[in-house]
């Protein structure tokens, strides 16, 4: 038979992108192996490299054993995902009687204090007030609580905090020096709610646990193309780099615009959104920002693209038929086919820099950044 050959178009092409990613996932699983051994497991990885998928994997052996777990993320839109995901293990669990929770850290908190949001709810009542009320809960036997067997934790950077470390180290039986748990994390700059700097959270993990559990490294890409993780590294300064990008896919998928004035940005990025949607199904292309969505390109646009239609991505309506947009604080930990980057004004502030880096590992795809042009 003579040769031939055939084009990958429109949603063959995410379909096979989807088919790769996860096969490339679950040939780290390996990885998970460790935990049979080792009770206490620090995942180190930078973006893209599976952390979250071997999360819930390691949460549904650990169910599949009997053991009581909990899985847990800072992210509130994360943790919706983690909630879909896991949708069939926490089924599973409740036949059988297991005991599993999957959420936010911030939902556990809630759960086990029974405290109310108070209206117009501070940071300072998350990360301080709202720790310390479930861990009074526990201590004074006021509410039943009974220790998790195991403790499995995606993003694991964003939640080290003395506070939290309160609350893990009552929720875990036995608690984190001999208790059983799994961190998924990334140290290298997704502490974007530390101003980007995780090492301070390390040491409170090992002064905790006086050091007694195994770290793990992760380093193989599995999720974006080569030419994104290229980009990726160059631009956040990525030290140790990658060792592997299996994605099979290799070509110029990173493309960067440049604007002159708030306006011309959006409707550059109105030009950037009708491409895009010629080759991705509109659910799959996503808006992010450096800045929060209030103050976003995306929510300046309006409905000033006729055939396209914008959305927050917190918004339930129509979520297949419009193009969503979201902070890189909200859309951390979750990924799109085709990512579009704006407001990037600074790209040499440390901060500026783990959010581009945040921001850009989100694209599997296709990744476009729309640029100050005296950046």
């Amino acid at each position: 038979r003579h040769d031939f050959e055939y084009t990958v178009v429109g949603g063959m092409a995410l379909e096979l992108a989807e088919q790769s990613i996860r096969r490339f996932t679950e040939e780290q699983f390996h990885a998970i192996d460790l935990i049979d051994e080792n009770p206490r497991v620090l995942f180190k990885g930078p973006a893209g490299t599976g952390k979250t998928l071997l999360a819930v994997e390691a949460a549904k052996r650990a169910l599949t054993h009997g053991k009581s777990v909990a899985l847990i993320c800072f992210n509130s839109l994360l943790g919706a995902w983690l909630k879909r995901e896991a949708a069939e293990i926490a089924a599973e669990a409740q036949e059988s009687g297991t005991r599993f929770f999957v959420g936010t850290a911030a939902s556990l908190m809630l759960g086990i204090s029974r405290a109310p949001v108070p209206v117009g709810a501070r940071s300072a009542f998350w990360t301080d007030e709202l720790p310390n009320l479930a861990v009074d809960t526990m201590l004074s036997g006021g509410a039943s609580f009974d220790p998790y067997d195991m403790i499995v934790i995606d993003e694991a950077q964003d939640l080290l905090s003395d506070p939290i470390l309160d609350v893990l180290e009552l929720a875990t039986a036995a608690g984190l020096a001999a208790g059983h748990w799994a961190l998924f994390g990334d140290f290298e700059r997704q502490a974007i709610f530390a101003n980007g700097d995780a090492r301070p959270g390390l040491e409170r993990l090992k002064i905790r646990t006086n050091s007694a559990y195994t770290t793990y490294p992760l380093r193989i890409n599995c999720r974006n193309t080569r030419s994104i993780a290229d980009v990726v590294t160059l631009a956040s300064g990525l030290a140790p780099g990658y060792s592997r990008v299996l994605a099979e896919r290799d070509a110029a998928d990173v493309e960067p615009v440049f604007y002159k004035s708030p306006q011309l940005q959006v409707e550059q990025l109105g030009s950037v959104l009708r491409r895009l949607a010629q080759r991705f199904p509109v659910d799959q292309i996503v808006v992010l920002s450096m800045r929060s969505d209030e103050a976003s390109c995306a929510a300046a646009i309006g409905d000033s693209i006729p055939d396209i239609r914008l959305a927050p991505f917190k918004s339930e309506k129509d979520k297949q038929q419009c193009v969503r947009f979201a902070s890189v604080h909200s859309f951390k930990g979750l990924e799109a086919a085709a990512v579009v980057l704006t407001d990037i004004e600074d790209i040499e502030d440390e901060q500026a820099k783990s959010l581009l880096y945040v921001g850009m590992t989100r694209a599997r795809l296709a990744l476009v950044l729309l640029m100050a042009d005296r950046v």
